[in-house]
This record gives structure tokens, C-alpha cells and sequence, in this order.
């Protein structure tokens, strides 16, 4: 492929803005990084039953490999989020103690709900459609438009990284 991906450039500043600063500074910078992210992915995540908002899970060293039982039904504000989501409260506890013991180890957020990926990139909407064209009628897989969901036309995933990568700075010099 040759070039690098948008998490390689990503983690390449966040190298090069580690090695510059203080560990306690570090740290800082870490904690709202992911804190920010986690709450961005958690309220950008469409609600039906509140099973795939709940389905975020924050590991360390390596993502979560099974399902989380339970519905988060709050509200898609950021700072609602963060005040109210037993989804972010968890993950938030997580990173919380980790950051505290060591601010190098690598996060991670994971969803595996069996349609994630739906609902990130879009995929069959459920059930079949038949379209009449020139040739006659053929059945194809019905689709929500672009995206698998109405709530999040532009998923969720992509979105929150490009969002961390654009206002960077600004959540680092807050911490």
C-alpha cells in the first residue's frame, strides 16, 4: 500500500506530542483524548432498543472479544453523555484507572454488537425490494441510503476519529 493510514499518522502526533511534553501533562492529554472519544462514539451511536449504544466496551491491550447485555437509552448530546450513560460511566472508569497506572498502554473501544458494522457502514436495511427495470423486475437487498442507519447517515467510528484528529489541539490544551 505504501502510505500510511489516518490512525498511523494519528499515533505518530500523539508520539511525537508525548515525547515533548511532561508524563503528568501526558497523562492529561490521554485521559481527554479518549474520554472525548468514547463519549462522542457513545452519543453518535443510533438508538432502536439501545442495545448497540450499550454495546461500547472499553479494554486494555486488547479490544473486547464478546457482548455487553443491556440497553443506554441517552440522549445523543455529548454532555449528556458524559453526565448520564451507563455505557460512558463504565468506559470512563476504565480509562480513568488505567491512565492513572500507565498513560502508555493502549485503549481500547470496541462494539461488538452483530450489526455494528451496519450501522457504521451500511449494509442490507432488512429484507429484499423488487425494483422494476428496463430488463424487468429483479430483487435486491433493500437499503436506508448511504449509511445503515437514519440517526448516523455517516456512522458513527469514522466520524468521532475524524472529529478527535481535527480538534486535537484544542481537547490536549484543555486537559
Amino acid at each position: 500500500m505504501g502510505g500510511k493510514s489516518n490512525v498511523d499518522e494519528f499515533n505518530a502526533e500523539l508520539e511525537e506530542f508525548a515525547v515533548s511534553l511532561k508524563p503528568n501533562v501526558f497523562a492529561k492529554a490521554v485521559r481527554s483524548v479518549a474520554l472525548e472519544g468514547l463519549a462522542r462514539l457513545v452519543a453518535k451511536t443510533p438508538v432502536d432498543t439501545g442495545h448497540a449504544r450499550a454495546g461500547w466496551q472499553v479494554t486494555v491491550g486488547a479490544p473486547a472479544d464478546g457482548q455487553v447485555e443491556g440497553v443506554d437509552e441517552s440522549t445523543r448530546s455529548v454532555d449528556d453523555v458524559k453526565a448520564s450513560s451507563s455505557t460512558f460511566q463504565q468506559g470512563a472508569a476504565v480509562i480513568n484507572a488505567q491512565i492513572d497506572s500507565d498513560p502508555l498502554v493502549e485503549i481500547f473501544i470496541t462494539n461488538n454488537v452483530e450489526y455494528i458494522e451496519v450501522l457504521e457502514e451500511g449494509r442490507v436495511a432488512g429484507g429484499f425490494e423488487t425494483l422494476q427495470t428496463p430488463f424487468g423486475e429483479i430483487t435486491s437487498p433493500r437499503r436506508t441510503g448511504a449509511r445503515g442507519s437514519i440517526q448516523a447517515p455517516e456512522g458513527m467510528l469514522a466520524v468521532t476519529f475524524a472529529e478527535l484528529v481535527d480538534t486535537f489541539e484544542e481537547i490536549t490544551e484543555a486537559a
